[in-house]
C-alpha cells in the first residue's frame, strides 16, 4: 500500500475571495458573505470576511448585526 496523503483544505476566506474576482472593485473594501435567517431584518451570520474585514474584527459565525456595528 503507498503512502496516504492527506490535505487540509481552509475555505474560509474562498468565498469572500470569490465575490472579490467576480466584482473586482471590492477587492480594496470589507467583504462578508452572510447566511440569512428568516427572521428577517439582520438576523443571520458571517458565513466568512476577506482579510480586511477581519481588521475591523468581523469573524465567521458572528451574528450580522454585530458585524454592522462600528
Amino acid at each position: 500500500m503507498g503512502a496516504r496523503v492527506v490535505f487540509h483544505i481552509d475555505f474560509d476566506y474562498f468565498f469572500a475571495q470569490c465575490e472579490e474576482i467576480r466584482i473586482p472593485d471590492l477587492k480594496s473594501k470589507p467583504v462578508c458573505v452572510c447566511v440569512f435567517s428568516d427572521r428577517g431584518g439582520d438576523s443571520g451570520a458571517i458565513a466568512t470576511a476577506n482579510y480586511i474585514a477581519r481588521e475591523f474584527g468581523v469573524k465567521s459565525g458572528m451574528p450580522i448585526s454585530f458585524a454592522k456595528k462600528d
